[in-house]
């Protein structure tokens, strides 16, 4: 996944957004999992000079240690190094986090869950039809395709767990295994606001 960040959602004062966005940046600087668009929010940590100004902010004062803001300074400068490729843009999904629902950006605490949890991809066969997929993405992965940077990062995911299967078992359960899936996430959601 390619993360995305609105600038906006820097200046906010809210302490949980503030605190969901230090732990955004550790789960992405600790999982190394995500891509990250940072052309748009260069100027939250770097200045016209290029040198790195985010230990000033406030979210790093509070909320990040002086080790962690360490590491996340390493991190930024070796990721504002790289450039997203249009292959990892055309088959990659896109999110950005900020506070503006109407323009699609997700909210930082919801933005963390998705991060962090483990992505599922319903199957019919739960057993046949995973091997495949981890198959096809370990074959691909080492070939000299077209998309082979795309199957390495889903092979890896896979290795690592952050993606595994579930079982729908057949016609028309997809539906209800997707249903119950969306009601869990909705239930956690509630679960965790109240």
């Amino acid at each position: 996944m390619i993360i995305s960040f609105n600038p906006n959602v820097f200046q906010s004062q809210d302490p949980e957004i503030q605190l969901a966005l230090a732990d955004i940046l550790t789960a992405l600087m600790n999982a190394n999992l995500h891509l990250i668009d940072i052309k748009n929010i260069d100027t939250i940590f770097y200045n016209e000079k290029r040198e790195y100004i985010f230990d000033s902010n406030v979210i790093s004062t509070i909320y990040l240690s002086l080790n962690a803001r360490r590491v996340l300074k390493e991190f930024l400068n070796k990721k504002s190094q790289q450039n997203l490729t249009t292959l990892q843009k055309q088959h990659l999904s896109y999110i950005v986090i900020g506070i503006d629902v109407d323009n699609k950006e997700i909210h930082p605490a919801d933005a963390y869950r998705l991060i962090t949890e483990r992505s599922k991809i319903i199957v019919e066969n739960g057993i046949n039809d995973w091997k495949f997929l981890k198959g096809i993405c370990q074959k691909y992965s080492s070939g000299r395709t077209k998309r082979q940077s795309i199957y390495k990062l889903l092979n890896q995911a896979i290795q690592n767990e952050n993606i595994e299967s579930d079982n729908c078992g057949g016609v028309g359960e997809i539906t209800k295994i997707t249903q119950r899936w969306i009601e869990v996430t909705v239930t956690e959601i509630f679960f965790n606001i109240s």
